[in-house]
């Protein structure tokens, strides 16, 4: 028993750190869904190479959230394999000791992913994570979603038009920005900019520059009070 509530509060703890991890990485303004398969990646040690991973190894907060669960990770397999050989040591060769340890770790793994994919306690947890990163690191909401940091202080930058009037390229204010390509609305098409270009709400904006024109882009172009 003692060796099911001690794996149950390891898949508790693993789980509760691969959420920490997934709000830390969308803070940084990579989208929830990425986030989360790199933080699972990481912490399991599974490692895919996938065209995403480049928007972690790109952006040095990224690295170090990836690098923390590496860590953390290893110890947690660690832990758990210690726990397994414990359990079965005590057990010794009595085949009711060892079947009563499989279905105790079994249940306790079961309920252990009941209770943590619960989607009320995941919004709840999102919300806490949230607010107390936010207020104890220098991770901040943005308002955009990085996609290359090309040295300190430059990087290259997805922006969400969400404003309800369309603009054009030449009306726009760009903040001292370049902008580089624009992606219509619901197209994964992205088009180079000209003269007189339409922008509509719901477009992405690739721009380059300064990650504090960044920030003032992003609350300019995006007016919603929460800059996620």
């Amino acid at each position: 028993m003692g060796a099911a509530l001690t794996i149950a509060v390891l898949l508790m703890i693993s789980l509760l750190i691969i959420k920490v991890g997934t709000v830390a990485m969308r803070l940084t303004g990579l989208p929830e869904p990425v986030a989360r398969f790199q933080c699972i990646s990481a912490l399991t040690g599974t490692g895919f190479t996938t065209s995403e991973a480049e928007m972690i190894v790109n952006y040095p907060i990224r690295r170090r959230i990836v690098i923390t669960l590496m860590v953390l990770g290893n110890f947690g397999l660690v832990s758990v394999a210690s726990t397994f050989i414990v359990a079965f040591v005590d057990a010794g060769d009595r085949g009711e000791a060892i079947l009563f340890q499989v279905l105790m770790i079994v249940v306790a793994i079961i309920m252990t992913f009941v209770i943590m994919l619960n989607k009320t306690l995941d919004r709840f947890l999102s919300k806490i994570t949230g607010r107390i990163l936010s207020h104890t690191t220098d991770i901040e909401q943005r308002g955009y979603h990085r996609v290359f940091q090309i040295s300190d202080g430059y990087s290259i930058v997805e922006h969400l038009y969400k404003h309800e009037v369309p603009t054009t390229f030449d009306a726009m204010d760009h903040n001292g920005l370049t902008l580089l390509a624009i992606q219509s609305a619901g197209s994964k098409q992205t088009v180079t900019v000209k003269t007189g270009h339409p922008i509509h709400p719901g477009d992405v904006l690739v721009y380059f520059g300064n990650d504090k024109a960044h920030e003032d882009h992003a609350k300019h172009i995006n007016p919603l009070p929460s800059q996620t």
